[in-house]
């Protein structure tokens, strides 16, 4: 009966929800704000597409059920924007 229970205890913890989250953030570079912002958002939501509801293992295992992307920032260099986006996944 104690290994029964044991067993219970430690499947439930196995499986047990914690919140996590994780940011990467994305750069592009283009010749004006407006072609680096697209260029940024389309390589996050290309990396995204490939982690939100698909199990992630490390550090540990967690599967991302959603994700949020923050607003374009740039900065001008001398042959057009360098711009980001962070794209957050969330469970």
């Amino acid at each position: 009966m104690k290994h029964a229970l044991l067993a219970v205890v430690i499947g439930l913890a196995s499986t047990a929800a914690f919140a996590h989250s994780e940011t990467k953030t994305f750069t592009y570079s283009g010749d004006n704000d407006v072609r680096a912002c697209a260029g940024a958002k389309s390589s996050a939501q290309q990396w995204a597409s490939t982690q939100v509801g698909f199990p992630q293992y490390y550090p540990y295992a967690w599967k991302p059920t959603s994700v949020q992307y923050s607003n374009c920032s740039c900065a001008q260099t001398g042959s057009g924007s360098d711009c980001s986006v962070d794209a957050t996944l969330s469970n």
